[in-house]
């Protein structure tokens, strides 16, 4: 049965609401997925040039796919979200949040994905890389992305 949920705060409520230091950075990279995958015409007339410069990127970039299975499973009206996605360690920097990300147990990732499923169809997973699995660094590559220049072919090429 579908409804609204009201919540409503008092004076006393406010005062134990906190606030994050700063903004959460897999959550900044989730909603500007959410934005990416927006219509032009649906968005605020100020979002629309960097939905521009977004969308033009993802074609540019082996990130489509896996950006296509970020918003498959965690999609703008999502009623269940994998909470892997959104790790509490993000408030301790990008460095830490993909460290979490990366060592989620198979096993919850499973049971998340599973849940997802059941409140819509998924996307295939993205295809494994070396660089999708590979421990993050600040100094390697952005995590999904692959390079496209080779000077030889690889050893046993034909």
């Amino acid at each position: 049965m579908a409804g609204k949920l009201h919540v409503h705060f008092n004076d006393r409520d406010f005062r134990h609401v906190q606030l994050a230091r700063t903004a959460d950075p897999i959550w900044e990279a989730i909603l500007g997925l959410h934005v990416a995958y927006t219509p032009a015409p649906r968005l605020p007339a100020r979002l629309r040039p960097w939905h521009r410069r977004a969308r033009h990127r993802l074609r540019q970039h082996d990130l489509r796919r896996t950006c296509r299975f970020v918003n498959g499973i965690a999609p703008a009206d999502a009623r269940y979200f994998p909470d892997f996605l959104t790790p509490a360690e993000s408030e301790d920097g990008i460095t830490a949040a993909l460290r979490t990300l990366r060592a989620t147990p198979a096993t919850r990732l499973a049971r998340e994905i599973r849940l997802a499923a059941r409140h819509r169809p998924l996307p295939p997973g993205p295809a494994a890389s070396p660089q999708a699995t590979a421990p993050y660094s600040p100094t390697s590559p952005t995590p999904y992305t692959t390079s496209t220049t080779t000077s030889s072919p690889p050893t046993g090429a034909k």
